[in-house]
């Protein structure tokens, strides 16, 4: 129920109340006087205060959930959307989006990242443009150069 609902509601409860007396009609309202019962203002959300202004009606102000911890949820995200950071909180500084270390260990390939992708490990070219090597690359040591012979 939004405010507007309800502030609809207060007026139309508060022009039956003063005709019907909450119920009651005039004559029983003059001998034994008008009872008023208070409204609820809970809107059902939890994020806001819910209180009832005899001028204004209902209130829904909002809640504040700030504990002052950096490393608690109040309400956002850490995530910084980039697929090239590692998302954590640190208690003194809040957030803290450290760049991924994207290498695989791997010498026969060349580590990036790409932001929507991540770690990307793409193969290295070992070619020396030389016709008198075999060419090849050890995932241990980068790429290897073997002499074949040349002669006709």
């Amino acid at each position: 129920m939004n405010i507007k609902n309800i502030i609809t509601i207060l007026f139309i409860s508060m022009l039956i109340g003063s005709v019907l007396c909450e119920g009651k009609n005039v004559s029983d309202c003059e001998q034994n006087g008008c009872e008023n019962i208070p409204i609820s203002c809970d809107d059902n959300d939890q994020c806001t205060n819910d209180a009832c202004n005899s001028a204004s009606g209902c209130t829904h102000s909002p809640v504040s959930c700030d504990d002052n911890n950096q490393c608690t949820n109040d309400g956002f995200s850490r995530d910084d959307g980039n697929e090239c950071t590692s998302d954590s909180c640190n208690i003194k500084h809040g957030c803290v989006n450290s760049p991924l270390n994207c290498n695989d260990g791997n010498e026969c390939t060349y580590d990036s990242c790409g932001n929507g992708t991540g770690c990307i490990s793409s193969p290295i070219s070992c070619d020396d443009n030389d016709q008198c090597t075999n060419d090849g690359c050890n995932s241990a040591s980068d790429c290897t150069h073997s002499p074949v012979s040349c002669q006709s």
